[in-house]
């Protein structure tokens, strides 16, 4: 077994920070901004900066586009929208030169790897922290108690004891996602190489144990896979049968009497989507929470148009829906204008990329888990993740083998 050089874990240290950005108390922002001054830095030192406006002008110019509407609707807003413009900021600068920067600084590796490979490498490893933490649940809570910060995890209070076990700025959300794209990258590459087998199960878990709106990624890459006739039918019905039997005999294993509260609330995940899907829900789910009560609009036609400039997350009449809180920030000209960006990234993506199937991976995924958060031009782990694959597929099209190839 070949031992990792000094770059190559210096390169997964850089990508952990970059894709899960743990918030320490002790100096209270994201190690992110660390990432991203040494960034900035490389490239006004390497002379880079010519090259970067060349490549992502478009890029920019749209950012800049959204950064300026944004500004100007928060005038007539209640004050909650004013970190929108500055989100859109915050999401260039880290999704945007952050990855310029690791794959020319890491060319070498990134030469002799391919990017999925490295990128999942980096989940596994994640994943296997996450583990570490549901075995050790005392260690845990001092970890989020005492040494980071965790949005939306209070480990002080009992509705959140059943999550919340990595080390990541959004362990209820984005971590989530990140995992549940690995995870999905896993199977489609696993026909290549069996060893994308190995990490499934822990980011399974490591999913399972934090945020269930990662299993959209499995669905959608599962759904690709079949459309793309990568799988059988046949065995995919073998595999689901498996993982029921799977689910059976682990609802009756130690691991469960001991996460019993984690893992009814994970896999509830199954059963409401079944309920949702078939009409047979006869309960409050998070289903109905969406779709009931957190689907209305501004109430006048110039608003609708143009927003209202303010965030509807925590008030009265709240809604986590994202594409709801863009239309009340901005109105349809807002969210026209995010949608448009994202379809030119599609577009460019489709005409770069190594892998189509990824892109459409990417992209649908980040249309259906707007619908449960902010997640359009945001700097989450998972659009930085898809920005990663992004950027890689533009510098791999661009320069010849003696430049950037894997």
């Amino acid at each position: 077994m070949k031992i990792p050089n000094a770059k190559y874990v210096l390169l997964i240290i850089f990508l952990y920070l970059y894709l899960y950005n743990p918030i320490f108390q002790i100096i209270d922002f994201g190690l992110i901004k660390i990432l991203l001054l040494i960034s900035i830095f490389y490239i006004i030192a390497t002379k880079r900066i010519k090259l970067f406006i060349t490549l992502f002008k478009n890029e920019i110019i749209l950012s800049i586009i959204l950064i300026v509407y944004s500004s100007l609707v928060v005038f007539w807003g209640d004050g909650t929208a004013f970190k929108v413009p500055y989100n859109h900021v915050v999401w260039f600068l880290e999704c945007f030169t952050i990855p310029f920067f690791i794959l020319f600084f890491f060319k070498d590796i990134f030469r002799n790897q391919s990017w999925e490979s490295i990128v999942v490498t980096t989940g596994f490893i994640a994943s296997l922290i996450t583990l570490f933490l549901i075995l050790n649940p005392k260690i845990n809570f001092i970890i989020h108690d005492s040494v980071i910060r965790d949005t939306l995890i209070n480990i002080k209070d009992p509705r959140t004891l059943y999550r919340g076990f990595a080390i990541a700025e959004s362990s209820a959300y984005s971590y989530g996602i990140i995992q549940g794209l690995l995870l999905a990258i896993c199977l489609i590459s696993i026909k290549r190489n069996h060893l994308y087998a190995i990490p499934v199960i822990f980011l399974f878990i490591s999913i399972l144990f934090n945020a269930r709106i990662g299993f959209i990624c499995l669905i959608i890459g599962l759904s690709l896979m079949l459309l793309k006739r990568k799988v059988k039918i046949l065995n995919t019905v073998i595999f689901l049968f498996i993982a029921f039997v799977g689910y059976i005999l682990f609802f009756k294993s130690n691991f469960f009497i001991g996460n019993s509260a984690s893992l009814k609330w994970g896999f509830n995940f199954f059963n409401d989507t079944v309920k949702f899907i078939t009409g047979q829900e006869t309960q409050v789910t998070n289903y109905t929470i969406l779709f009931n009560r957190m689907f209305f609009s501004p109430e006048k036609f110039i608003n609708l148009l143009f927003g209202e400039g303010r965030i509807v997350f925590y008030a009265t009449k709240g809604s986590d829906v994202g594409y709801i809180n863009e239309i009340f920030v901005g109105g349809l000209v807002y969210l026209i204008l995010l949608l448009s960006f994202l379809f030119y990234m599609f577009v460019r993506n489709i005409n770069n990329t190594t892998n189509k199937a990824f892109t459409a991976l990417f992209f649908l995924t980040l249309l259906a888990v707007n619908i449960k958060g902010d997640a359009l031009f945001v700097s989450n782990g998972f659009f930085r993740l898809i920005s990663f694959y992004y950027i890689y597929c533009i510098l791999l099209k661009r320069f010849d083998s003696n430049s950037l190839v894997v």
